[in-house]
């Protein structure tokens, strides 16, 4: 009786450790911001460890049972068909980007895969939307001019060095927005800056495709025209 009982007792705190440490991975999912499914081999949705909050692009949607081709459209069906079928040959974790526009949707997740044994396989889904639009935000602060929202010096300069270095021909037009000084002095800054923006929409409504406008300077506007030859 008393080996019963030590051993029930044994059994107990494995069990215990067991629970404890099961409400601690669910905690983790929980706190985790990502989504996570299981997928087999076949591209079959085994589980998923969704909640609706986390499922901008996914509510109402049933994956348990299902194929990629069944739950998704042809065009992403596709893309993460062959996803699945390059991690599978390489046997490493994967991570790719890929956009929902094709359920309608302006939204972008990153993707990554990897493996809970031979024939399971764990899926994270990452909302990147905001990262992504962040980074344009700060991409574009580099090369537009913040008042009039052409392009900068900076970029100017870019476009120059990479035009020089393809050997392309191409053209540069300088000039000077006149009586920019005067607009600030009688009428006030706020009056000249809205001179400037009205010369750069000016501009940009009559230059031909692929011409690059900058503001290179206070009253200094650049056109750069490519040879299309």
């Amino acid at each position: 009786i008393k080996q019963v009982r030590e051993k029930t007792m044994k059994l107990e705190a494995v069990l215990l450790d067991k629970k404890e440490l099961a409400e601690r991975l669910e905690a983790v999912i929980d706190s985790i911001p990502d989504m996570m499914f299981v997928l087999n081999r076949d591209g079959i949705f085994i589980e998923d460890m969704i909640e609706l909050e986390k499922a901008r692009a996914f509510t109402g949607m049933e994956f348990g049972g299902k194929s990629l081709e069944e739950v998704f459209p042809p065009g992403l069906a596709k893309l993460y068909r062959s996803k699945l079928e390059e991690f599978i040959e390489s046997k490493a974790t994967m991570n790719f980007e890929c956009s929902l526009e094709e359920m309608g949707l302006d939204l972008q997740y990153e993707i990554r895969l990897a493996w809970i044994n031979e024939e399971m396989i764990l899926i994270v889904i990452r909302d990147i939307t905001e990262l992504n639009v962040s980074k344009k935000k700060l991409y574009e602060l580099g090369i537009k001019d913040s008042l009039t929202g052409i392009y900068n010096r900076n970029y100017f300069e870019r476009v120059l060095d990479r035009m020089e270095k393809e050997k392309g021909n191409f053209a540069v037009l300088v000039c000077d927005v006149d009586a920019l000084k005067l607009y600030n002095d009688i009428l006030g800054h706020v009056s000249g800056d809205e001179y400037l923006k009205l010369v750069a929409e000016i501009l940009k409504d009559n230059l031909p495709e692929g011409a690059i406008l900058a503001r290179i300077g206070g009253d200094e506007v650049t056109i750069v025209l490519m040879d299309e030859k």
